[in-house]
């Protein structure tokens, strides 16, 4: 017998909250910034932004990004596991600060001579990823990754 769920909103996280329970600690304890980390490639003028999903771990893009700096540099951000929460205004505020990091690290990269950007999200960072290719032309390239049935 299969069962399948479908939920909306908040419903996910307390389900989550009460199933992974270490998932809660990580939640309430975690970091509210935005981190970045650049690995740069001499060799290439290309860029590709990877926006970690929520709650993921970088450890999670390991081989992904190992594959990747070889042709290309790498931007790869972490949001804040509090990104999403009841108050849809706070989402969108930490949505919109991360787009604007985004393009800022882009023109310091612009300015840099690089040229090429290439853009992937996981999730719910695809969300973010849209958001910044719709408003940036510099991004040619998006990719998502969504998860479904």
């Amino acid at each position: 017998m299969i069962i399948e769920f479908k939920m909306k909103g908040i419903d996910d996280l307390i389900l989550s909250i009460f199933f992974y329970p270490l998932k809660f600690v990580e939640l309430s304890k975690s970091n509210q910034n935005i981190n970045k980390t650049i690995i740069y490639n001499k060799n290439s003028k290309k860029v590709i932004i990877i926006l970690a999903q929520w709650m993921g771990r970088l450890i999670f893009y390991k081989i992904l990004i190992n594959k990747l700096k070889k042709n290309y540099t790498l931007v790869v951000y972490k949001l804040p596991n509090k990104l999403l929460n009841e108050n849809p205004e706070d989402v969108v505020k930490v949505f919109n600060e991360a787009k604007r990091e985004i393009m800022k690290t882009m023109n310091i990269l612009e300015n840099k001579g690089f040229k090429d950007f290439s853009i992937f999200g996981t999730s719910l960072s695809s969300v973010l990823a849209l958001m910044v290719a719709n408003s940036d032309k510099r991004v040619k390239k998006i990719i998502v990754g969504f998860a479904g049935s």
